[in-house]
């Protein structure tokens, strides 16, 4: 049976996430913690791989236990080259931390009213539970004075890292 358009088997799947990820790269992970033990993680209608592609990113899917830094559980992963010479648009000493520490482990804090985002005079970024290295232990906003308030994404930490992930609970 295909699983959103990866039609390899899965050990090709292993093989590749089996190697680690290359020196410059980086991968975007959603977990599929529902999918069954031996089973592959259903991407409805290929819009996870569409959107990996649309990135130039290389798409995979990962039963259980195969990917080593995602072993307890089945997800897919969006690999793409890293940015060189990325620097974002603020000096990170710029900036200000809200905590949304409540926001549970792999999803997007929410500024539901809008509040801290209308406040912020510069790039407004929500960041999830271990992804912000100043605050990794919490989610939540960052508050970077020197942007012109344009909003960006979640800028690369000031020492980059070899491997950074997104994870995303599906």
């Amino acid at each position: 049976r295909s699983h959103g358009g990866h039609r390899g088997s899965a050990q090709d799947v292993i093989g590749f996430l089996g190697q680690g990820v290359p020196e410059g790269v980086n991968c975007e992970v959603e977990t599929s913690p529902d999918t069954p033990i031996g089973e592959m993680p259903h991407d409805e209608g290929g819009r996870r791989k569409k959107a990996c592609e649309d990135k130039s990113g290389r798409f995979t899917m990962f039963e259980m236990y195969t990917d080593s830094e995602n072993y307890y559980t089945a997800g897919f992963k969006c690999c793409l080259k890293k940015d060189k010479n990325r620097d974002p648009p603020f000096d990170p000493k710029d900036c200000t931390i809200n905590s949304a520490c409540k926001t549970p482990i792999g999803q997007m804090p929410e500024d539901t009213d809008k509040k801290l985002e209308k406040a912020c005079e510069g790039t407004f970024v929500p960041f999830k539970t271990y992804a912000e290295p100043s605050h990794y232990y919490c989610a939540g906003f960052k508050c970077c004075k020197g942007s012109g308030g344009q909003a960006a994404p979640p800028p690369l930490p000031p020492t980059p890292l070899e491997t950074t992930c997104d994870v995303e609970d599906s």
